[in-house]
C-alpha cells in the first residue's frame, strides 16, 4: 500500500509499505483515531469535482509519530537479531519524516 502525502490539495511524496509492516502500522491506536474525511477536489484543480478520502494529520501528527516510533523500535530490534538486510527501519524513518513535516496536512492511501 502507498501513503500519498498532501499539502492542501497538492500531492507531495509517496511511500510504499508492504505487509507485514503495513499491518503493524494500520493497527496502531492513533491511526485508528484519525478521521477519514471525504472531500471534493476544487473544480479549478486537476481532477476537480472528484471526491477523495483522506486523513487530516494536523491534530494527530505527533501521536501517530509516537506510535510509529514504537513500531520502528520493534523493527530495529528484529533487524539487530536477524543480522540480515531489512528495509523496514528505513521505510519507517521516511514515513515518520513525512508525518511530522508541517508541509503535509493530509495523507491518503493509494
Amino acid at each position: 500500500m502507498e501513503f500519498l502525502f498532501m499539502n492542501g490539495w497538492n500531492y507531495g511524496k509517496s511511500i510504499v509499505v508492504r505487509s507485514p509492516l503495513l499491518k503493524d502500522i494500520v493497527t496502531t491506536q492513533s491511526l485508528a483515531q484519525l478521521t477519514n474525511v471525504t472531500e471534493t477536489i476544487p473544480k479549478d484543480l486537476e481532477d476537480g469535482g472528484e471526491e477523495i478520502d483522506r486523513f487530516d494529520l494536523r491534530d494527530k501528527r505527533y501521536q501517530l509519530a509516537t506510535d510509529l516510533t514504537i513500531v520502528l523500535t520493534n523493527e530495529l530490534t528484529k533487524a539487530n537479531r536477524q543480522k540480515e538486510h531489512n528495509d523496514n527501519p528505513q521505510i519507517l524513518v521516511n514515513l515518520l519524516q513525512e508525518i511530522i513535516s508541517d508541509e503535509n496536512t493530509h495523507f491518503r492511501f493509494g
